[in-house]
Formats: C-alpha cells, sequence, structure tokens
C-alpha cells in the first residue's frame, strides 16, 4: 500500500492539463493502484465510485471557490440615520413610486452608504436578500456578481 506522500507524488507528477478549477484531470487509470485495488488519490475501486469521488471533489472546490467570492455588508446606523428605517423607505420608494422615484431610491441608497450601483438595485428591487441585526442591515453578496 502506497503511504501519502508517494501517492501525492503520483499524482502531482503527472503532466495533464489543468481545467477551470486549477485541477489537474483525474483518471485513475494513470497512477499506480494500490493493492486493494483502490486509487491512492481518491480512494475510488471501480469506475462508479471513482466518477462519484471525483464529482464529490468538484462539488467542494466550487463551494469553496463560492465562499470565498462572498461578501457580507453591514449598513451601519448612525446619530441621524437609522438604517433599517432608512433601507424600508428607500425600498417602498422604490417598489409604489414611478421611474423617478425609482432612481431616486437607487441613487439615495447607494449615496447613503457609498455602495455600488448594482447592489442598491439589487437590495431594493428583492434580488440580493437583507436581514435586519438590531440597527444594521445586513446582506451578502457574490463579489464577482456585484463590480
Amino acid at each position: 500500500m502506497l503511504s501519502d506522500y508517494e501517492a501525492s507524488v503520483i499524482h502531482d507528477d503527472r503532466d495533464d492539463e489543468v481545467d477551470d478549477h486549477g485541477m489537474a484531470d483525474h483518471d485513475c487509470n494513470d497512477h499506480i493502484m494500490e493493492d486493494d485495488g483502490d486509487c491512492p488519490v481518491c480512494g475510488a475501486a471501480d469506475d462508479d465510485a471513482k466518477e462519484a469521488a471525483i464529482d464529490d471533489m468538484m462539488d467542494e472546490l466550487r463551494e469553496a471557490r463560492l465562499e470565498a467570492n462572498m461578501e457580507t455588508y453591514r449598513l451601519a446606523s448612525s446619530e441621524v440615520i437609522f438604517a433599517p428605517g432608512m433601507f424600508k423607505y428607500f425600498k417602498v420608494m422604490f417598489n409604489t413610486g414611478g421611474t423617478d422615484d425609482k432612481t431616486r431610491a437607487i441613487v439615495l441608497l447607494e449615496s447613503c452608504w457609498a455602495m455600488r450601483r448594482s447592489i442598491a438595485l439589487g437590495l431594493l428591487n428583492g434580488e440580493i436578500k437583507v436581514t435586519i441585526e438590531g440597527d444594521k442591515v445586513v446582506f451578502t453578496v457574490d463579489k464577482t456578481d456585484y463590480r
């Protein structure tokens, strides 16, 4: 049976192309199998299990990538502005007003907390989910979606 080090050396020395996720194409047939027939990299024993193990690894990479791109914002209140109240006011203005009111709501929200217009629009149209935590408005966005 190969040690973890030997298995990693076998896997790292391969000259496979790297995909979008920074992971080399994984083909268990490319490396020496352990005595029990399991792949030393993913631990899979048969072709179906190997494919399932690879899919699981790719899902974990996608999840980690998504979490790395997420950013949480907290719109804080001040002595003059109560953030949840102002946010609700802008949201009502956006949802019930005409075109001018919608534009005004976006510009006011954007300028009150110095945020990007795409985030202000997403908050007001409900695309970005918001929670109220005391005197703060809290939301999380994917940094790659809102530049």
